[in-house]
């Protein structure tokens, strides 16, 4: 019955993905999904009442696994698993603080989102490059940018969203008066009355209220479908975008050692929030995509 139920479901769904281009800076701020993924999850046709118990049969099974995967491997984990359909919240260490590492871009790009949104910021601003700008680590800008070069603002959204391209995310800081600023826009917006510990500290449970305000406005707010639908086909193709999960992650990852996250939507038929953070875990992506593909399965079974 419960197998039989959730093939139903399977089949009533689809996703689609659209492929990142050259083109693709002029479609921050445009609702560019000719199909949501989200949409197809209204409207199912099954009652809600059998869907609620049989999910949340499954996530006392998953979250006993999930304990048992955590105490299994050495460093610390903060996990959090939130399900958008059932409300289903499960926590370990989930209040722990980390370094965010490049999981702070999600809250970055969703910010300038509302500032454009606002009018006190353009799609179109240029912003230029200068050799104090320059950041290593993570992304493309590094190889080919020359001081003097100018990008938009939407421009360098996609670069670091796609790409989690630090010298991207560094030049859109720029739109801030400092780091502070940005900070403190983010708390206040997403996190109100949670102390800030830290420029660059999070929590597991702080990065799914930032998640959960993402999927709420996503239809609301001019250019968060767009950062989603470039979440779901960035340069990442490792730690929860696994190929057993291909084609359903929208997802930020962060690393800087020893430190080792991801946080993501999956768009399943009922979708759900995960988010880990580690430090000084043995092979974190390897683990992270375990982890990640053991949820998934059980969204499935």
């Amino acid at each position: 019955m419960k197998k039989g139920l959730v093939l139903v479901l399977i089949g009533l769904c689809s996703l689609v993905l659209v492929g990142y281009s050259s083109d693709d800076e002029s479609k921050i701020g445009e609702n560019t999904f000719s199909s949501r993924p989200w949409e197809t999850l209204e409207n199912i046709g099954v009652e809600e009442n059998t869907i609620f118990t049989l999910i949340d049969e499954m996530q006392d099974e998953l979250e006993i696994r999930l304990h048992e995967m955590v105490n299994q491997t050495s460093g610390i984990v903060g996990l959090s698993y939130y399900c958008l359909t059932t409300g289903r919240h499960i926590e370990i260490n989930a209040n722990g603080h980390f370094f965010a590492a490049s999981t702070i871009k999600l809250p970055t790009h969703m910010i300038i989102a509302e500032l454009v949104r606002d009018g006190r910021l353009s799609w179109d601003q240029q912003l230029t490059f200068t050799s104090k700008d320059f950041r290593g680590g993570s992304g493309i800008l590094k190889y080919n940018t020359q001081p003097g070069n100018t990008f938009t603002v939407a421009e360098l959204m996609i670069y670091s969203i796609a790409y989690s391209d630090n010298i991207a995310h560094w030049l859109l800081f720029h739109t801030f008066s400092d780091r502070e600023q940005l900070t403190s826009s983010i708390f206040n917006r997403y996190l109100p009355g949670e102390p800030v510990v830290g420029r660059l500290i999070m929590t597991p449970n702080q990065l799914t209220k930032i998640f959960k305000a993402l999927y709420r406005d996503k239809d609301q707010i001019e250019g968060y479908g767009t950062i989603l639908e470039h979440m779901m086909d960035t340069s990442w193709t490792n730690r929860f975008a696994t190929e057993l999960a291909d084609g359903y992650v929208a997802h930020t990852p962060g690393w800087s050692d020893p430190y080792s996250h991801d946080s993501v939507i999956f768009f399943t038929e009922h979708p759900y929030i995960l988010v880990i953070m580690t430090s000084g875990v043995p092979s974190a992506p390897d683990f992270l995509s375990k982890v990640s593909d053991t949820v998934f399965q059980f969204h499935y079974q």
